[in-house]
């Protein structure tokens, strides 16, 4: 029997996914109430597993909500929106210094984005950076606010690589894995790689065209493979959509805190977002806000400008 952290709480245990959506149905009261979302938290970590929790937490120091501003950890974030348990924000596994390290390893539906990103304190990959969903959980400092976007054309959702096919990003991630130095992302790998390489990405060959292969990627016989050679022979299109992107969309954004709204009230703001090429982004003659929401936006769409309609500029704080 699993040991509750108050006497007082219910642990509740169902056979059917339909039979849960009833149970939830019936306490919406209570996780409407006051201690709704501590209830909600308990019920997230009791599936999950707490050794499975207190396995993918960096230090055994860690906690899962700040001392000091009572956020969640980047652990706890993860975990509720991914459904994995990390406190790093890459994609993938690295090996560091001989430890594995595990980030998120599938793409999930609401991303994240953080203004530590613009303050180099740390990178999300692509999977925060590209939901299944126009949703983005924000970061500041001290507390979690959220960004999301009625236009479906900012996201894609990834394929399954064996019943579909490698994407590019899948391409990326194992192209990753295999150079010699995953902390400063090499950008090649050596051409006895190739093989392996290709079997991952469930990309079929002979030994033939492997050969054939490795003298169109290497042309010059230096023994390596360049990342962008490889990815331009094997997914050109997906590389050309790179150039393209969603010029304008409109962006919703709320921050639940009555403090961080004008007149105490908690409120949705809309607005339009709109993405400048790289080179209007130089010529640009209207001067740049650098509001912390702008940087944290800007660790996604590097040339993104905002207008908001109320004309004011929403706190991520």
């Amino acid at each position: 029997m699993m040991n509750l952290p108050y006497p007082r709480c219910r642990l509740i245990e169902t056979d059917s996914i339909d039979e849960l959506h009833g149970v939830i149905m019936s306490l919406v009261p209570d996780l409407q109430s006051k201690y709704g979302v501590l209830c909600f938290l308990y019920s997230v970590l009791i599936n999950y597993g707490l050794e499975s929790l207190r396995h993918g937490m960096a230090d055994d120091a860690d906690t899962l909500i700040d001392p000091v501003h009572g956020h969640a950890s980047q652990c706890l974030i993860n975990l509720l929106i991914s459904g994995q348990a990390t406190p790093y924000l890459f994609d993938g596994e690295r090996n560091v210094s001989g430890i594995t390290l595990t980030g998120i390893l599938k793409q999930p539906r609401t991303g994240f984005l953080t203004l530590f990103e613009a303050l180099h304190y740390c990178e999300s990959g692509w999977y925060l950076k590209n939901p299944s969903y126009p949703i983005w959980i924000l970061g500041s400092e001290t507390h979690f606010t959220v960004l999301a976007s009625p236009d479906p054309f900012l996201v894609c959702e990834e394929t399954d690589i064996k019943s579909k096919g490698a994407t590019l990003h899948q391409a990326e991630i194992e192209f990753t894995k295999l150079c010699t130095d995953q902390d400063t992302k090499a950008g090649f790998i050596r051409d006895s790689q190739l093989e392996e390489l290709l079997k991952r990405l469930h990309i079929s060959f002979t030994t033939v065209s492997l050969g054939n292969l490795k003298k169109s990627l290497d042309p010059e016989n230096l023994g390596v493979i360049l990342e962008s050679t490889f990815l331009q022979h094997f997914f050109p299109q997906e590389m050309a959509k790179r150039l393209t992107t969603v010029r304008q969309f409109h962006v919703i954004h709320y921050n639940g805190l009555e403090k961080s709204n004008s007149d105490g009230r908690v409120r949705y703001q809309t607005g339009e977002a709109h993405i400048l090429d790289p080179t209007e982004d130089l010529i640009a003659l209207e001067e740049i806000e650098r509001s912390p929401i702008q940087r944290c936006l800007q660790t996604k769409w590097p040339t993104i400008r905002l207008r908001w309609d109320d004309g004011r500029t929403p706190s991520l704080n």
